[in-house]
């Protein structure tokens, strides 16, 4: 429910581009690396799209280590993506 809902807001300017298997695995593998290119770039904007609450709620429901979505956000900064402050703050004490 939780990743149909980020997956959902994701898409949502582009159509079915990311499915939530995707968005699974990528937050499971801490990587976008063996994702589609696009909807890699999609996963890229989650920590700047969607409340860390729903994204902690969408690792939980994937069966993700918080290790690995922490090395997804770090991945996506080397993208050029810009940090969010609220994540970084939101997990600060649980890393």
């Amino acid at each position: 429910m939780n990743l149909d809902l980020a997956v959902q807001h994701l898409n949502a300017s582009v159509g079915a581009v990311l499915t939530r298997e995707q968005l699974a695995q990528a937050l499971q593998e801490g990587s976008v690396g063996r994702i589609d290119s696009k909807a890699g770039a999609l996963i890229s904007s989650l920590f700047a799209e969607i409340d860390p609450a729903l994204i902690l709620r969408c690792a939980r429901e994937a069966e993700a280590d918080l290790l690995h979505v922490e090395h997804l956000y770090r991945e996506s900064l080397a993208d050029a993506m810009p940090s969010v402050p609220q994540w970084e703050q939101s997990v600060a004490h649980l890393l």
